[in-house]
C-alpha cells in the first residue's frame, strides 16, 4: 500500500484559504493551519488537520468567533 504524500506548503495553503473562506483573519488562519500541520508532523495526527473541520464547522455556526482579540489571563 502507497501512502498519499503532499507538500507541506500546499496544505498549508489550503487549510489557510478554508480558515479565511470561514471567516478567519488571514494572519490567524495562517497560524491555524501551521499549528495542526506540526501536530501532523510531530504524528500526532488526531490533532492536525482532522480537527480543520471540526473547527470550520464551530466558526460557521456561531458557536467560535472568527475575529476577536485574545486576554491574555496568565503570563508566566
Amino acid at each position: 500500500m502507497t501512502l498519499a504524500t503532499y507538500e507541506y506548503a500546499a496544505l498549508r495553503n489550503f487549510a489557510t484559504a478554508l480558515g479565511e473562506r470561514a471567516g478567519l483573519p488571514a494572519d490567524r488562519a495562517k497560524v491555524q493551519a501551521e499549528i495542526l500541520l506540526e501536530a501532523d508532523l510531530m504524528g500526532h495526527t488526531t490533532h492536525g488537520l482532522a480537527m480543520l473541520p471540526g473547527f470550520l464547522k464551530s466558526i460557521e455556526s456561531g458557536a467560535t468567533r472568527a475575529k476577536g482579540e485574545p486576554d491574555i489571563i496568565l503570563d508566566r
